[in-house]
């Protein structure tokens, strides 16, 4: 799971670093593939590691926690988007989100405890 985010933030820092149109959409492409890694195993994990009662309250919560970062990172957009250009601030999203798998992807690695 971690690993698809590194995918995904590592193709979102060249799509900011490409210097032209074509090697911006094959970094998209390249970006796209961390997605569905992320969401498949996090759907497995739902599924598999909560009781089956539980299951809809997770997805639910998920979705909420999803749509209202979603909406938050939409109104944060604006000023972001004034202070520096599109392509550093999406470049440079994605280096954070790549940095962030990677710090994600050697802790679980490093076998830290899980919450149960």
């Amino acid at each position: 799971m971690f690993l698809g985010g590194i995918i995904w933030g590592v193709g979102m820092l060249a799509v900011g670093l490409a210097p032209n149109v074509p090697l911006a959409l094959l970094a998209c492409a390249f970006a796209a593939i961390g997605g569905p890694l992320t969401d498949v195993i996090r759907a497995f994990l739902i599924q598999t590691e909560f009781p089956p009662d539980q299951v809809g309250k997770v997805y639910s919560l998920r979705m909420v926690v999803s749509r209202a970062s979603h909406g938050a990172g939409l109104l944060l957009a604006a000023p972001f988007f004034a202070w520096t250009d599109v392509r550093t601030a999406i470049g440079g999203a994605g280096g954070v989100l790549a940095v962030v798998g990677l710090l994600a992807l050697v802790a679980t690695a490093r076998g830290t405890p899980r919450p149960r």
